[in-house]
């Protein structure tokens, strides 16, 4: 997909890796129950909604896998339901509640077993977290305000659930897997048990830890009549929840994993539940929790939680772990672990922990995506070399820019890249500054050491003319010249000191101490908090009743937490401003007229794709695309994805 130079020469005949010393550690075999796993790294479960829509395997979701199998011990199958009719929790997963399943599964286990690793599957029942109409669990309390109120489950209903357990762990078995995982986390229906903000009941299934932990314990013990003492049982726990009031910590935790493997699991993978912790933004953030469950147990137990292999290795060093989960890396990268073990990390391309891969599965229900590799989830079909060399001429050095010279310069065409600043980055640059966006600015290094390597002539500090595009005679041109940022109209602003957010960011503006922000976009919300942490009294402004509409709830509610938290006044619904005196007078129907002190607006408004490009171009080359915001605003995914179909089809 993206070759790295000289991998294969740090692979040795036998297909291992030339392995740093740093990272032996990890490299070393390991048993869950009987079956050993050649090294201690593991690929997490990560929802793709790749499988058809009756929960079966497709050939996308086999070559996803394959793709990512050849350098871990173990690949953790995600979430796979078994009772879809009341249990599924996104529309494309799997299932493994009949017989008919077993084919496809077993045509996915025999795929990562060619690669050298070992598969288990993850046992599944979303609870109250489910797609359907009659969701069930331990109690008919809905898991958020406005959810549906699930139903409780009788013992009955209980039993026939364990029994479901017991018989898709006889399936997984016979469709060749290794082990199966049981999934006591995500707010699905075994942690809803768990939990006692959740589980009111007053039976034996709830009260006490041990009640509350008697579902758990019921399909372990079930699982263990119907497959034998020796088939691996592992269990996905979350260890803490992370939200107000929750019903469920560390100490919870250790005593139900012990309770787990004194009933016969195998090992424990730990998570946890709220806040951050569903991505969490720094490697090794949810590591106490796994040295917390290896106090208490002596079977494996695998960390998780944004783990590099840095932190892998130390993390077994410590004893806090015995194997470690890499999840959104190896979507970013399927050959992160290859290329970080044997000293190639310049050349993976970095996960820069976005969450858009999340939302869109998770919360979109669409087919799993990366926000930086086009390829993911593409594998079925690859890069091809062009059938004929062509000329192109890329204008623009952004991330859009830099992927399509990338791509076009690896399929074999001749390509100039035009870029007016003096670095390569573009927006990139800008927006790797506000609080917590760090991991942008990887990106923009690896892309542009990718462009520089690659054999693209790039023009650095060279504005792209029509007439110097002309004067190249190029076949192709793809226009990624960004945006015109908007200015909008407001009365007295004239008089005040108005900077773009992008200037401020990079330091070529400076602000005063009372600042109004127009525009509560994430541009807007990220340059308030930029501020807000630099001691500036911050007020943003914006015209829809909402701050941040465009965006995802995911990352909407955590950012006006942290706007809150930071004391930035947030106003929406605004219908007028005006600027007099070092002072912004807004109206809204909500308050009337209010008076704001100001002695910098900053504007945050967007822009409007600049195409003029384009349209000089036009009938004096023979084939032009524009790509990115010159064509429509929108976010890096959906520029570097766009990019990446232009230079693949030229």
């Amino acid at each position: 997909m993206y070759p790295t130079p000289g991998l294969a020469s740090r692979i040795d005949r036998s297909g291992r890796l030339d392995v740093r010393p740093e990272f032996a550690n990890l490299f070393e075999p390991i048993r869950i129950g009987r079956v050993e796993m050649k090294n201690r790294l593991v690929m997490l479960p990560m929802e793709t909604n790749y499988a058809t829509e009756d929960g079966l395997v497709t050939d996308r979701a086999r070559v996803y896998y394959r793709a990512r199998a050849a350098d871990v011990g173990l690949v953790l199958i995600q979430i796979t339901c078994v009772e879809p009719a009341r249990g599924k929790g996104y529309r494309y997963q799997l299932c493994i509640d009949r017989d008919g399943t077993v084919p496809g599964l077993r045509g996915l286990v025999d795929t990562i077993h060619a690669r050298g690793a070992r598969v288990f599957v993850q046992l599944h029942h979303a609870g109250a977290n489910g797609r359907g109409e009659d969701l069930v669990a331990a109690s008919p309390l809905p898991l958020m305000p406005g959810r549906t109120v699930p139903r409780a489950l009788t013992t009955d209903g209980i039993a026939d659930i364990v029994d479901r357990y017991g018989a898709a762990a006889v399936r997984a078995r016979n469709a060749g897997f290794d082990g199966v995982e049981i999934v006591a986390s995500g707010n699905y229906l075994v942690w809803n048990f768990l939990s006692a903000t959740f589980n009111k009941r007053a039976d034996q299934y709830g009260g006490s830890l041990e009640n509350r932990a008697r579902l758990l314990l019921d399909i372990i013990r079930e699982m263990r009549r119907r497959i034998g003492g020796d088939y691996p049982i592992t269990c996905r726990l979350a260890c803490k929840d992370y939200a107000v009031d929750s019903g469920f910590s560390v100490a919870d935790a250790q005593i139900v994993a012990a309770l787990g493997v004194g009933a016969g699991l195998n090992g424990i993978t730990t998570t946890a539940i709220g806040g951050d912790s569903v991505a969490p933004s720094n490697p090794g953030a949810l590591l106490p929790l796994a040295r917390a469950i290896k106090q208490v147990v002596n079977v494996p137990v695998t960390a998780a939680g944004r783990m590099d292999l840095e932190a892998a290795a130390a993390a077994v060093e410590a004893g806090a772990a015995d194997l470690v989960g890499i999840g959104r890396r190896l979507l970013a990268d399927p050959d992160y672990v290859a290329k970080m073990a044997s000293g190639a990390g310049a050349a993976v391309r970095p996960c820069i922990a976005c969450k858009g891969c999340i939302d869109r599965a998770l919360v979109q229900n669409l087919p799993l995506r990366c926000g930086v590799n086009p390829m993911c989830g593409q594998e079925l079909t690859p890069v091809t070399p062009a059938s004929t060399r062509r000329r192109v001429v890329v204008v623009g050095g952004g991330p859009a820019g830099m992927e399509a010279a990338l791509i076009a310069a690896g399929r074999g065409h001749d390509v100039t890249l035009f870029e007016q600043a003096s670095t390569l980055g573009g927006q990139l640059i800008p927006a790797a500054l506000p609080p917590g966006k760090h991991h942008l600015a990887p990106l923009a290094r690896y892309l542009s050491d990718q462009v520089e390597q690659s054999g693209v002539t790039v023009r650095l500090g060279t504005r792209a003319t029509s007439a110097a595009i002309i004067e190249l005679r190029p076949d192709i041109a793809i226009i990624a010249a960004g945006r015109t940022d908007v200015v909008p109209a407001i009365p007295g602003a004239e008089l005040a000191q108005a900077v773009l957010a992008n200037d401020v960011l990079t330091g070529r503006a400076s602000v005063g101490l009372d600042v109004v922000i127009v525009g509560g976009e994430l541009v807007g919300c990220e340059t308030a908090e930029f501020l807000a942490d630099r001691g500036r009294r911050v007020t943003v402004i914006e015209i829809r009743d909402q701050l941040m509409f465009r965006t995802s709830p995911m990352f909407r509610a955590p950012m006006l937490r942290r706007l809150t938290q930071r004391g930035v006044r947030c106003v929406s619904g605004v219908t007028r401003e005006q600027y007099a005196s070092n002072a912004m007078t807004i109206e809204t129907p909500r308050t009337g007229s209010v008076e704001f002190p100001c002695d910098t607006i900053v504007y945050a408004t967007g822009g409007t794709p600049n195409n003029a490009l384009c349209e000089e171009l036009a009938g004096r080359v023979p084939a032009i695309h524009a790509i990115g915001d010159c064509v429509e605003i929108g976010d890096l995914a959906a520029a570097i994805d766009q990019a990446f179909e232009v230079a693949r089809s030229i």
